[in-house]
């Protein structure tokens, strides 16, 4: 990680204390872009391609809603929290966290960047925060998932 970023980085650096994230070194931050764009349909513009995911909610300004929204998908409430954070902004580092973490701080995570990707790769959520604070929570389906897994997801995040 870039130490003159997370220094000069107020938001970020209050968001990673908050959290008590991991930063991602440089490799790591790499291969965890690799696995979100393997893993995650995207538009050319950048975004989620929402279109592509048939299981989705928007919870709109409500991020009190994600948790339950991804349970609902998931069809149980006991699933993997752990969670990696990228930014639109690519020059930040991606953290590693826990989703219940993220809830309790969701306005540190938002003011980051423009807009945040929060994604499990274990089970295949994604939980979209875009500009606005606009949420939008998806889970991939099962065929994308095992498709990911033949290609090793242990491989890309090393």
């Amino acid at each position: 990680m870039n130490s003159d970023l997370f220094n000069d980085n107020a938001l970020f650096k209050e968001c990673v204390e908050v959290l008590n994230a991991q930063v991602l070194n440089y490799e790591e931050d790499a291969n965890i872009s690799k696995a979100f764009k393997s893993l995650f349909p995207i538009t050319t513009w950048g975004k989620i391609d929402w279109a592509k995911i048939n299981r989705k909610i928007e919870v709109g300004y409500d991020h009190a809603l994600i948790i339950s929204s991804l349970a609902e998908l998931l069809e149980h409430n006991d699933f993997d929290k752990g969670v990696y954070i990228l930014w639109s902004d690519g020059g930040i580092p991606a953290i590693k966290t826990n989703l219940e973490e993220v809830m309790k701080h969701f306005y540190d995570v938002a003011s980051v960047s423009f807009e945040a990707f929060i994604f499990n790769v274990v089970i295949g959520y994604i939980i979209e925060i875009r500009s606005n604070d606009l949420v939008t929570v998806g889970v991939i389906d099962k065929a994308r998932m095992a498709k990911i897994n033949e290609l090793s997801t242990e491989k890309l995040l090393k």
